[in-house]
Formats: C-alpha cells, structure tokens, sequence
C-alpha cells in the first residue's frame, strides 16, 4: 500500500494564491465582451491543477452523494452520445470534473487545517474583492457616471450582469466570515472592511437575486442554530434520498405551478407583480423548457445542448427571441437546464449529492459549539446558493462553480465523521489536464473568430466574414456562444459575394437543427435553385414553428404558394401572421427595455412595415 503523500503548505498556498490572481486578472479585462467565456478556461486548469499540486491521495465522504455525483459527472459525459452541440458538451462535462476535483481538495485541505483553509481562501478573497470594485469602479466611469438601472444591469467586471456579479461578491464572503468567527491571523480591521464592502456591492446593485439568497442565508443560519437529535449514520442513505425527492418536488413542482400562473403584458393588468421583465422572461423561458423536458423525459437533449434545441418546442412564449432575435443561451434556472440536458435521471443524481451534506447537518449545529456555529454558516451559504440556483444560473458560470464547490466541500467536511482514501492516479489528473487543455485550445481558437465574424457583418466586409467564420467552424465547435452557427454566417458571406451557398446553408441547419434564420435562408435557396417545393414549404414552415411570429418566413412561404398558382394556401398563410399580437409583444418588450432605440425601432417601423407587407402581398393573392 502507497504511504500518504504529506501537504505541502507552500504549494498549496501558492495554488490559492495563482487560482486568486487569476480570478483577480478576470475582474480587471476589460476587453472581453463577455468575462466569463475565455478566462474560465484558464481556471478550470488551474482548479484542476490543485489536485496534483496537494497529494496523490484524497479524504472524501464515503457516502450516497458521493457515488451519486460520480455517476453524475459520467451520465454527463455519456450524453455528449446524443448530444448536438458536442463541444459544448464537452465543456460541460469539464467543467463538472473540475468542480469534483476542486472539491475534493477543499475537502480534504479542510478536514486537516481547518484555519490555514480558511486563511488561504480568505487570501483569495483579499485579492478577489478589491479587483472587482477597482473594476466596477472603472466600468461606471465608461459609463459617465451614470448609476442608472440600465447601467448597473450592464456592469461589466467580474460578469457581464450584476445579478450574477452580486451573488459572486456574497459567495466570496463565506471565508471572510469564517476567518472572522475563527479569530485566527492579524489585520481583522481589514476583513470586516472587506466584507463590509462586497455587502454593500450586493445592496447596491439591488440584484433580486442575490437579495433573495442574502434573506436565504440569514433565515437558514437561524433555523440551523435550532437544536435538534443528530441522525444516526445508517439513516444517513434513506434521509439522503427523501431529501433528495422532496427537493426535487419541490423545485420542479413549483416551476411548473408557477408557469400556469396569468401575467399581465404591461405593469398594473391582471398578474401584478407577476408583470415585472424579469418575471415574464422567466415564465416564457421556463414553459419553453418545460415542453422540451415532457419530450425527453428521462436522458435529455444532451449535456451543453439547451440553446440549440429548445427551439424545437416553439419559442413562441419568448418575446424576445420572436422581436428581437435575442438568443437566450440558457433557461435561467439552473435545476431546469439539468433536467432538460440530461433528463431526470441526471438530475435525480445531482440531488442526491446536493442533499447528503445537508442531511449529515442536521442535530450538529450548536451555539455553544465553535464547530457547530461554523457548519451553520457553511449550510446557510449552501442554501443560499441553491436556491439562487432555481432562477438564476450559478452553476453555469464557472467563476461562481468555483466558489460554490467550495462552500458545498465545507460544508461536507465540517459534518463528515467517515471518510475514505480515494486514490487519484497521476496519469488519471495528466490526462485530464491535457483533455481540458485540447478543448479549450480548440474552444478558443473558435470563439476568437466571433467578434471578427460580428464587427465584419455590420460593416459588410463579407470577405473577412466569410474567412473568419470558416476558421471558427470545428468538429467539436461549430456554434457561436450564442448558439448561431458559424456557417450561417459564412453561406451569408458567400450569398452577399455572388454565389449560391446552398451547402453552407444545409450544413447551418445541421449544425443547429431549429435555428429559423438557416431554415428560412435554406428554404429560400432550395426553391430558387432546386425548384423543390415540397423540401422549401416544409422548411418554411418549421421556421415558422420555431418563431410564430418570423414575419419572413411567412412571405417567403406566401411567396411561393403564389408562385406555384395556390393563392388559397398564400392567403391562409398571410392571415396566420397576427401583426397585431406582434405588437403586443412589442409594447412589453419596449416597457422592458424602458424604451430603448432598438425597442422603438420594432414598435414604431417594423411591425407597421411587415403589416404593409402582408396587406399587399394579400392583394396579389385577391388578383389571382
């Protein structure tokens, strides 16, 4: 049998430290659009690097979410099989080992220094929260000073919205309370300015959801001081799993309650404070979700695969895809993502690692105990960001996985009496270095494309359009972060140069199977250029399955049924568009964004123009 490899505390600190400064770096990058898509590449290495840096051998909790989490992470892998967008799938299957690997650590660095654990984290702490608010400091500067609602919503620091940015700030306070209730290190002053200032971070930004999780963690805190009788260790599996299912009840349960509750299309109507813009986005994105689950009940889509099929329901409740094109790349709620991508048995899995820790809490918090007062702020952060989970996405970004792996793997090494050595082989950690490492590679690579994709497309230089958006294109990343695919743009390009990219469009389409725009552009070719109306009519018309109100797709199919002598089918078609509702959505969606240019440009000129356009395409119709 291998002897234990002993710690080494410089090694280790030194990790915190680079893990820290990484973190840090991210909150001064200014250039990026979005933060968190390249720099968490990097910290899902270094994450991962942690575990060969301490010890080839590891403390973990010999427990039913244990096993379950490992499953977990395979199922995930496994569905990258029917996966669509399968670098995506990959990716998120990473990022999962890295959130094992990074807890495993923390867990096993907690169950044998305590204090220094917590004075390393704290460390990083130190370096995390000055960077952010230097960071937004400068952001609101960009900005002219302005502290309006849309500019704190806009805040890009560590995030590219301050809801996430304000429950990242709360995470990252758990070490700094902790190092305080342990009275351990000099310079107190410090970390109560610290903490001070990352709570005054949250209150200002108002994030409802971060406000939410705060309430969460101060109720939970309390209700975990109660004393109660510790559950004896063989009830351990069976309260895992009542847990796990009343959880899961609940969490599922209240969504689909919540998405049969009426909303009001303006403030004041009927619904109330179900009218707010957050409220509604929410409602339609989860009803889309909840459609795609009832499909794919037990496996899912497949992990990283949301943002290309959830079209496939219609997305006929989200106003802002059928306005204004804006692709939701996720639904907001991350138990709802799981459960859509890897159906109930991935998230059945996930549940029950979430609830064993919690379970192994209860009867071992007490007010007279150091121990016991420390598990209750460790639950009452874990509560807060599970239930922050249900209407926001903290496990989606890996900055925040980060820090909640951690707060989960405190928890369980404050509550955990049993543990087991797990072996890591060295080669297992290397290999997964390197797959990490080629992924995100490859990943980069392709993303780096998309700003010149983007700024090509506005500006018309179709040549360095089509260039970049082929050099992007890869077996395993064929989509843009937002879920386009890159030969869309491309068959765009080489449209606008002359010539007819019939297998570019086909090969969007089967990059992103309901992406409207691919199907309306294809359609159009495969009439014009195969003279195949059959394949073009039933193209048209799953674009107009995906978006019911995708004005084009409709003329285009009226177009044709002109074309073909059926003006019955050409005005059935015309009269299925309702410009009217259009517009109803339009007037939320103007309240919603507090009458933005763009939002105008909808109301006041497109609708009108797309109604003048069915009014005379009506009239060709009345001429045959």
């Amino acid at each position: 049998m291998r002897r234990k490899a002993k710690l080494n505390h410089h090694s280790l600190e030194w990790t915190f430290m680079g893990a820290a400064i990484v973190l840090g770096t991210m909150a001064c990058s200014f250039s990026l659009p979005d933060i968190s898509n390249l720099p968490r590449l990097l910290v899902m290495g270094v994450a991962l690097a942690v575990a060969i840096l301490c010890h080839r051998r590891m403390e973990v909790p010999r427990s039913l979410g244990a096993l379950a989490f490992g499953l977990f992470i395979l199922f995930t892998a496994a569905s990258t099989a029917w996966a669509v967008n399968k670098g995506e799938a990959l990716y998120d299957t990473a990022r999962w080992i890295m959130a094992a690997s990074l807890f495993t650590t923390t867990y096993t660095l907690y169950r044998r220094h305590p204090a220094r654990t917590i004075m390393m984290l704290s460390r990083a702490a130190l370096l995390i929260i000055p960077f952010s608010f230097g960071a937004a400091v400068k952001q609101f500067e960009a900005l002219g000073g302005d502290f309006s609602w849309d500019n704190r919503y806009s805040l890009i620091s560590i995030f590219t919205h301050k809801g996430t940015f304000a429950l990242m700030m709360l995470v990252v306070t758990l070490p700094i309370v902790m190092r305080l209730r342990l009275h351990i290190g000099r310079a107190r002053l410090v970390y109560w300015v610290l903490l001070v200032a990352a709570l005054a971070m949250v209150l200002f930004l108002s994030a409802r959801t971060a406000l939410l999780a705060l309430v969460v963690l101060v109720v939970v805190w309390l209700l975990a001081l109660i004393p109660l009788k510790p559950l004896a260790t063989k009830h351990y599996p069976l309260a895992t799993l009542i847990l796990a299912v009343l959880l899961g009840t609940a969490l599922i349960g209240g969504t689909r309650l919540f998405c049969h509750l009426p909303l009001g299309d303006t403030p004041g109507e009927a619904g109330g404070v179900l009218s707010s813009a957050t409220i509604l986005e929410r409602h339609a994105l989860w009803n889309t979700t909840l459609r795609l689950v009832d499909q794919y009940l037990l496996v899912g889509v497949g992990a990283g695969n949301w943002k290309v099929c959830y079209p496939e329901v219609s997305t006929a409740d989200i106003f802002s895809v059928d306005v204004l094109d804006f692709t939701f790349v996720r639904p907001h709620n991350d138990y709802l993502r799981v459960l859509s991508e890897t159906g109930y048995i991935g998230l059945a899995l996930l549940l029950i690692a979430l609830a064993t820790p919690i379970v192994r809490t209860i009867g071992r918090t007490s007010r007279r105990s150091r121990t016991g007062r420390m598990t209750a702020i460790t639950l009452a952060y874990t509560a807060a960001v599970l239930v922050a989970a249900l209407i926001d996405f903290p496990f989606d970004r890996t900055e925040l996985l980060v820090w909640s792996t951690i707060t989960l793997a405190l928890l369980a090494a404050s509550t955990s009496a049993r543990k087991l050595q797990l072996g890591v082989s060295r080669w297992l950690v290397a290999v997964l270095l390197a797959a990490v490492a080629v992924l995100s590679v490859i990943r980069l690579q392709s993303e780096k494309q998309y700003p010149t994709v983007i700024s090509a497309n506005h500006s018309r230089q179709w040549n360095t359009m089509e260039e970049a958006a082929h050099k992007a294109q890869s077996p395993l990343c064929n989509l843009t972060p937002l879920g386009t695919p890159f030969a869309y743009y491309e068959a765009i390009a080489q449209e606008q140069l002359g010539r007819q990219p019939l297998e570019t469009f086909a090969k969007a389409v089967h990059d992103s199977p309901w992406h409207k725009q691919s199907l309306n552009d294809m359609a159009r070719l495969v009439y014009t250029v195969n003279h195949d109306a059959d394949s073009a009519e039933a193209l048209f018309k799953k674009a107009i399955h995906v978006s019911p109100s995708f004005a084009h797709a409709y003329f285009n199919l009226a177009q044709l049924y002109l074309i073909e002598s059926q003006p019955a089918l050409a005005r059935e078609t015309l009269l299925s568009f309702d410009p009217d509702k259009k517009q109803q959505r339009i007037n939320r969606l103007v309240w919603h964004y507090l009458s933005g240019e763009n939002a105008l440009y909808y109301q006041h000129k497109l609708v009108p123009s797309e109604e003048q356009m069915r009014d005379r395409l009506l009239t060709l119709c009345d001429r045959q």
